[in-house]
Order: structure tokens, then sequence, then C-alpha cells
């Protein structure tokens, strides 16, 4: 009994060195430059220009790696305090890298180049573990892409209501719009489509605008034809400038 009670003795004292050693303190992420400026919560970036990232982070003991996540707000998703609406998204563009780190005291730089194609509200996320399995408080900054390369397609209101989420439209009724597309380039065509969920497409018109810089979408006001049974649609709006760029709108449609 003794000695069976010196060897719990031990164990008790080796597990408390064990909690007394174990890290439990987080990593930092310190400064993140963009393009050598100091980077706040909201920035704004061109479409096809180099961006260059560089993020300092540091550990009380190891660092063990660290996340990039760029990706679009293209649902209105949240991260943490972040609310965002989404909305306004053109074009794909993802970025996901995991760095290795080590030592206590690391600045990662990587570059990118945002794609000619995309435009609208993006998000930055950069994480940070250590080598315990801490991780930090996680670095948000939304991108907000600005693009003169591709035309602009800008729908204010369909039948006077500002299409956000689903658009609620009567079978057989008129279709309105409020506003215009615009391309500082010059704009070659105009097409707008409606397909039904079942992959129809129930009205299509290709509008020649002939390098006008603009094209009100008043113009392009029409009756929607029979939905055919189907609940459920999607209205398309493309464009396509004189150097062949292109740029497309989609909003979901509930017939009703």
């Amino acid at each position: 009994m003794k000695k069976a009670g010196l060897l719990f003795l031990a164990g008790v004292v080796l597990f408390l060195a064990s909690c007394k050693n174990t890290d439990e303190d987080a990593p930092l992420i310190g400064d993140v430059r963009i393009n050598g400026a100091l980077a706040g919560d909201h920035i704004h970036i061109e479409a096809g220009e180099p961006v260059e990232i560089s993020i300092r982070v540091t550990d009380n003991e190891s660092l063990g790696q660290l996340k990039i996540d760029i990706h679009a707000n293209d649902d209105g998703h949240s991260h943490e305090d972040h609310e965002h609406s989404g909305g306004g998204i053109e074009g794909e563009w993802e970025v996901l890298q995991v760095v290795n780190l080590e030592g206590t005291d690391q600045t990662v730089t990587r570059s990118f180049t945002v794609p000619q194609t995309v435009r609208g509200p993006w998000h930055l996320l950069i994480n940070v573990i250590d080598e315990a399995g801490n991780e930090s408080t996680q670095r948000f900054i939304e991108l907000d892409i600005d693009n003169e390369i591709i035309p602009l397609i800008d729908v204010d209101a369909i039948n006077g209501v500002e299409p956000v989420g689903e658009v609620e439209i009567a079978p057989g009724s008129a279709i309105a719009f409020t506003g215009e597309v615009t391309d500082n380039a010059g704009l070659v065509e105009v097409h707008v489509e409606v397909k039904l969920e079942n992959g129809t497409v129930i009205y299509e018109m290709e509008y020649d605008v002939a390098g006008a810089l603009s094209f009100d979408l008043a113009t392009a006001n029409f009756t929607l034809p029979d939905n055919q049974g189907q609940v459920h649609g999607e209205l398309h709006i493309k464009a396509k400038n004189v150097n062949d760029f292109t740029s497309e709108a989609h909003f979901e449609m509930h017939f009703e």
C-alpha cells in the first residue's frame, strides 16, 4: 500500500507539472499591410491589379500555421461581429493558402493578382494557430473590388421594387426595369433571358448597342410569358463590351 501510494503521488506530480507547462496563450496577428499600406477593416482594390499582403504574427512559445482565405460575399454571410447584405458580386475568385510557421515572430508576405473579371465585396480572413493548437482572434478585412474593365450592370428596380432576394412576379405580368448598363470602352450587346427552374428558356432578347457607352434598361422591358407551371426561375442580364469583356447579373424569380 505504501509503495502504491508513492506511485500515485508521483503520478500527481507529473500531471501537475505537465499542466503547468501547457501553452494556453493564443498567437497574435499584428500589422497587416496591403501594397505597403497599413490595412484597416475596409479597403478598395482594382480588378486586374497585383496585391501584396504582408502579415506579422507572434506567439509566446512557437507559431504553427497561418491561413489566408479570400472569398466573395455573394450570400450576405457574416464573420464574428461583421454582417453584410451580400449581392453586387460579379465573377469568381477564391484564394485559400496555409503557410507553415516557425519561431515566435514572423512576417508572411504573399502576392496575388485580382482577376480582371471580378467586381464587388470580397472578404479577406486571416487565422493563426500555434504549435499547441491555440487559435488567434480572426482578422477580417472587407475588400471592395472596383472594376473599370468589364461592363457595369446596375439594376435599381424591377417593377418599382429593389431586387433584393427573390423577385416576386405574377405569370404573364409586365417586367419593367429601372437602371442602366455602362462601359467606359463601349458596349457591343446586352442580352436579357428568363430561364425556368427546369432549364427551359421562356424569354430571350439581344440588343445590339453598337459601341454606346450606356444602355437604358427601360428599353428592355417585356411581358413575362407563361411559366409552364414552374414556381421558380432566373432572370439573367448579360453585357459585352468592345474589348470582348462580359458581365452578368442574375436574379432569382418566384412566380405567383
